[in-house]
């Protein structure tokens, strides 16, 4: 999906509230008198993939090459606050998606090799709001993982429709441009210029996921994948943005078979640096 005639850049987008008042929302990561491996270890693991996942946020700050700069977690949505949304957007979500949102509302996570912070870009970053969707390339790691009522009904977090009366091929079927628009929701707000989304097909079981770039809107050149393997190659990959772009981006993956986990190929994706004083994380 090309950006074609009236087409906008989604840039640094405010995240809107959910039901839950803002400050009841979202832990921020701060240093307490919590122990790290509790305040840490605790919001990773409600993704729920791995033992080791619970301790990719307290690796990531003790990591002497690496900088944390934020890392927030949403609290868990009740069953009730899930099928209110269903009962909205008009369709059952997926159990593996359900599930994630009954261990958390949301997360942000943002870090950067210490190599590349200059003082431009400190500054940059220390400018930066939280509420705010980063600009492309500001942090290396970076994972935001949109409210369901973000995802669900946040007009910024859908391709904008540009009714063209043109179709695009979309894994081998011909879709009309605006109809493919309609069948998208930003899932995991990587920056402005990238988002992992989900592709709405409520007659499928799962639903197909696929990087979006271009700020967020070209869809032609991604594999798509399922949310557990999504998730299991962020973790895996210390939440890399150019590790997610090597395993995703590829020109017309899209009829391609879904990318499985696999560790090898995440293992190939983990720069030296990670890996250099510590094993990756799996």
């Amino acid at each position: 999906m090309g950006r074609g005639e009236g087409a906008r850049p989604l840039r640094r987008r405010p995240q809107t509230l959910t039901r839950r008042d803002a400050d009841a929302r979202v832990r921020p990561w701060t240093a307490s008198s919590t122990p790290r491996e509790q305040r840490i270890g605790l919001s990773f693991h409600e993704f729920r993939l791995s033992p080791r996942a619970g301790r990719v946020g307290s690796k990531i700050e003790q990591h002497p090459s690496l900088e944390l700069f934020s890392f927030e977690v949403g609290p868990a949505l009740s069953e009730k606050e899930i099928e209110e949304a269903e009962a909205s957007f008009g369709t059952r979500l997926p159990a593996p998606l359900r599930q994630l949102y009954r261990t958390l509302g949301s997360a942000t996570l943002q870090w950067c090799f210490t190599a590349g912070l200059d003082a431009q870009r400190r500054r940059l970053i220390s400018e930066h709001h939280p509420d705010l969707i980063p600009d492309h390339s500001l942090f290396d790691g970076s994972i935001g993982i949109a409210s369901l009522e973000d995802m669900l009904f946040n007009d910024e977090f859908t391709p904008p429709q540009v009714e063209s009366g043109e179709t695009v091929d979309f894994a081998g079927v011909d879709d009309d441009t605006d109809e493919l628009s309609r069948m998208v929701r930003h899932f995991d707000a990587m920056d402005d210029w990238f988002a992992m989304s989900f592709i709405v097909q409520p007659e499928r079981a799962d639903r197909k996921m696929m990087l979006f770039g271009d700020h967020w809107i070209e869809h032609d050149h991604s594999r798509v994948t399922y949310l557990e393997n999504y998730l299991r190659y962020v973790i895996a990959t210390w939440g890399l943005v150019e590790a997610r772009r090597g395993l995703f981006e590829e020109y017309r993956g899209d009829p391609l078979e879904p990318l499985r986990y696999s560790p090898e190929i995440a293992a190939a994706h983990i720069p030296t640096t990670l890996t250099a004083t510590q094993p990756p994380v799996r």
